[in-house]
């Protein structure tokens, strides 16, 4: 072979070399491309089950299932309420430890003055107006929220309300709730039966109501108080100025069922020949 035939040879050796060496170069081994493979599938999945802002949680069925709300045990709301039309703004304190509840309502424009309504564990209200004489005092079968009430309630999903990203709970077919998704403040609630609003416009864990303003005053201990014993009808509760529906607290606790009925076998003789024992479910005191 001649001089030009190894040249020739000898180029064509280097070309193949440098092609083979560029694409070794470029392309990924298969353990690298192993790797990256993997690493893409997971940031994929975790990029699919990563969960809305907010507490939440997930349940066996892989479902995300928002944290159940619970109040703190010392707060103060501010409301704005909304009941068909009748606008008021309402300060909420709710006090656990101590066992009680007031709600201060404000009329719009001052029409049904300024309502105090205070609710104590032992099912006793005062409702009441300090620029007038009057009072009303009612008798209930439960006390006040429990921070934890809605422990019970049925998840609905998520939507927006007020401009916010909200978790909805529903319970006892008398209440819908409207928590923040990012901060887990409840945003609304909704009473179903009536159709009543509550806008929360201010929340403030571990503000307290100054203790003097927690004792109804003197003309609810008074012959001049009515009273209430079972939510309507009560002696001496003409229409007047308190007439304003209770802003929240004992709404959102319904009352406990009726005890169940006892059940008795009959006794000895012609039935059965043996004497039957009842049995009584009684349900206590419940809180909801």
């Amino acid at each position: 072979m001649g001089w030009q035939g190894c040249s020739a040879a000898l180029a064509a050796l280097l070309a193949l070399a440098l092609a083979a060496s560029g694409a070794s170069a470029f392309a990924p081994q298969p353990r690298q491309q192993a790797l990256q493979d993997a690493g893409a599938a997971a940031a994929a999945a975790s990029s699919a089950a990563a969960p809305l802002p907010g507490a939440r949680v997930a349940n066996g069925g892989g479902v995300i299932k928002p944290a159940t709300p619970v109040w703190p045990q010392l707060f103060k709301a501010v409301l704005f309420q909304n009941r068909s039309s009748s606008l008021a703004l309402t300060s909420l304190y709710y006090d656990w430890k101590g066992g009680r509840n007031l709600n201060l309502i404000q009329t719009q424009l001052g029409a049904r003055g300024e309502i105090w309504d205070v609710e104590h564990d032992n099912g006793t209200s005062f409702i009441f107006s300090r620029s007038q004489r009057a009072c009303k005092r009612l008798h209930f079968d439960v006390g006040i929220l429990l921070p934890n009430w809605l422990e019970d309630a049925t998840p609905l999903g998520q939507t927006s309300t007020d401009g916010f990203v909200v978790d909805v709970w529903t319970k006892a077919e008398f209440i819908n709730y409207y928590n923040d998704n990012s901060t887990s403040r409840p945003v609304r609630w909704t009473f179903l039966s009536s159709g009543a609003e509550f806008h929360v416009m201010d929340w403030t864990p571990g503000r307290a109501l100054a203790e003097e303003h927690w004792q109804a005053p003197a003309w609810c201990f008074t012959n001049e108080t009515c009273v209430d014993e079972g939510g309507g009808g009560g002696r001496g509760c003409a229409p007047s100025v308190l007439d304003e529906p209770i802003a929240t607290g004992r709404l959102m606790r319904p009352p406990s069922p009726a005890p169940a009925a006892a059940e008795a076998a009959a006794g000895a003789g012609a039935r059965a020949g043996a004497a039957g024992a009842g049995v009584a479910a009684a349900a206590g005191r419940r809180r909801v």
